[in-house]
């Protein structure tokens, strides 16, 4: 578990160890939502995409980080929350008002057990393609996600922990693995 030693904003530039992640994320959902009329009608693709790798290598920070980068509201949503079926479309809606925000979905595995919370979130997520609503998931792991779910996603990026050092600096920060 990543654990950070102060309280910062989280800045895209200090995001270190995962340049490759970042360059991806630049191009699937950056440049199409800073240049739209460059993107066309392609700024729809890559809007759903989901994070996973083992625990503490920086999938819930990366996706606060886009959010900070864009200066976009980020809904950062636990498992805990999801477990009244009426919220899930309820956040889709807000966000679809506000957008172009970011729906970040914490260890979504966690409350795919719940066949209405499930069908609900498959729902939303197959109308958003068409919204400038970025939902980003993560999960530490995939395995569980059925293949409906996990075709929801028209990216997913794996994170490895390897990618980063044991100690680094993130946000001007420093941070830790915790074991």
């Amino acid at each position: 578990m990543v654990e950070p030693t102060n309280n910062m904003v989280l800045e895209w530039d200090n995001l270190v160890g995962v340049q490759e992640i970042k360059a991806c994320l630049e191009e699937w959902l950056l440049m199409p939502l800073l240049n739209p009329t460059i993107f066309g009608n392609t700024t729809s693709v890559g809007r759903t995409i989901l994070l996973f790798g083992p625990s503490g290598c920086g999938k819930s920070a990366i996706a606060k980080a886009i959010s900070c980068e864009e200066q976009i509201i980020c809904f950062s949503i636990k498992p805990c929350l999801l477990g009244d079926k009426d919220f899930i479309p309820t956040l889709f809606q807000v966000a679809k008002e506000l957008k172009p925000p970011v729906i970040l979905l914490e260890n979504i595995d966690c409350v795919l057990s719940k066949k209405e919370i499930r069908q609900q979130l498959l729902l939303e997520m197959s109308s958003i393609q068409s919204d400038k609503v970025i939902l980003l998931a993560t999960t530490n792991k995939p395995q569980v996600l059925d293949l409906d779910m996990i075709n929801q996603f028209t990216k997913r990026l794996y994170i490895s922990v390897s990618m980063i050092s044991q100690e680094f600096k993130f946000c001007g920060m420093q941070w830790q693995l915790l074991e």
